[in-house]
């Protein structure tokens, strides 16, 4: 099966600092992958240059076959990609409406908003209960609901999510894992998972890379990865 994104050899970082070097990774259609590590590792700046917020330095970085190495953020959005970055970032005195219109704005057919805003209500029927409230008055776990709300209105058919259960409930955790794994199911929706919880995102995932100081020193099935004594000591503990 073709690859929906491909980085090969993927050197960037921020000014004179190199933060990630010779990274590679692949995620096919359907895939839900794992990328884990510890804190500073580069996991959220490998997402940040695959969707143009950071420019790579050198290597390919291929969607659909298509190389999008120097194109901009919304180009890329436009081709099927989108983000849900870290501390969600939302528009905290917009209401939940507004939130969500704002993932939309690269659709032009109304009707086409309109019905993935029903969509998206039907996914977290909280957030339609919820939706004339400002983003701040919602909990931690409805913040997350609605970052990812908002990234699916863009349609897209690769969905990265940076940190999903950073500062949220198990139990929030478990009803949003349970949602997305339901989109990568129903709707073939590829997902590119960032998560310092290494046993939750491997538990997760079908394949893993675990990013060490800017290099991808393991890779595999998640389920293999998850039977190796070694890794289990040094990332999960035990």
């Amino acid at each position: 099966m073709p690859s929906i994104l491909s980085l090969r050899n993927v050197c960037s970082g921020y000014g004179k600092l190199q933060v990630l070097w010779d990274v590679s990774l692949e995620a096919e259609k359907g895939d839900i992958i794992a990328l884990v590590g510890a804190n500073g590792a580069g996991k959220t700046t490998t997402l940040r240059t695959i969707i143009g917020l950071v420019k790579p330095w050198s290597g390919d970085i291929t969607l659909n076959g298509e190389r999008i190495n120097r194109l901009p953020t919304h180009e890329i959005i436009k081709k099927g990609l989108a983000l849900v970055p870290e501390g969600r970032e939302l528009f905290p005195k917009m209401s939940v409406y507004e939130n969500l219109l704002m993932g939309a704005r690269m659709l032009r057919d109304k009707k086409k908003i309109e019905d993935t805003m029903e969509w998206v209500y039907g996914l977290f029927p909280i957030l339609k209960e919820r939706r004339k409230q400002a983003a701040y008055t919602l909990s931690g776990g409805e913040q997350q609901m609605l970052a990812i709300g908002r990234a699916l209105m863009s349609k897209p058919s690769l969905l990265m999510i940076d940190e999903l259960s950073t500062g949220l409930a198990p139990l929030i955790v478990a009803k949003i894992f349970d949602i997305l794994k339901r989109l990568n199911r129903e709707e073939n929706l590829t997902l590119l998972l960032v998560e310092q919880n290494v046993k939750l995102a491997l538990e997760a995932s079908y394949k893993a890379y675990i990013l060490e100081r800017g290099r991808v020193t393991i890779s595999g099935e998640s389920n293999e990865i998850l039977k190796n004594p070694e890794i289990v000591k040094a990332y999960i503990g035990g």
